[in-house]
């Protein structure tokens, strides 16, 4: 069996066609198998895009509703930060007008009793009502200073 050149040449070109069609029909069926995935991400995507334009959308109005609530937080925050600072000057105002006020008082108040006791000492074997006038504007002048000295420690 003898094969001239022209059959061998047959042979291998058959043997290459063969194997041209093998590989052909691979990748046929790899591209169809790539197309129909293309086709079912296509079609997910197209359900998928106007879920995603909604959602685009009602995010874009939502970050607009969220800054027009903290603009208006930061203003009412703005508000009560005023409000604090002219109710604790009002509140400190008043807490030194009551403090003078009643250190006052306790002044007359403590000389009152200086007097009374004073009164009740100076009154036994003579008239209970008679008391010196001199020794209550005594008290009283002694009281202030002490209550003075005793602001001027706190300023």
């Amino acid at each position: 069996m003898e094969f001239t050149v022209l059959e061998l040449v047959a042979v291998l070109v058959a043997i290459g066609f063969a194997i041209g069609v093998v590989y052909f029909v691979r990748l046929t069926k790899q591209v169809r198998k790539t197309a129909a995935e293309l086709e079912q991400t296509l079609r997910r995507v197209a359900e998928l895009t106007p879920a995603a334009q909604r959602l685009l959308a009602n995010g874009g109005s939502e970050l607009e509703e969220l800054r027009r609530l903290t603009q208006q937080t930061s203003q009412v925050a703005g508000h009560v930060n005023a409000i604090t600072g002219e109710a604790s000057a009002a509140t400190l105002q008043l807490l030194r007008g009551l403090e003078h006020n009643v250190l006052d008082r306790v002044s007359a108040v403590a000389a009152g009793a200086r007097a009374g006791f004073a009164a009740l000492r100076h009154g036994n074997g003579r008239d209970d009502y008679a008391y010196d006038t001199s020794h209550a504007a005594e008290d009283y002048y002694d009281t202030t200073a002490y209550e003075e000295e005793r602001m001027e420690g706190r300023e």
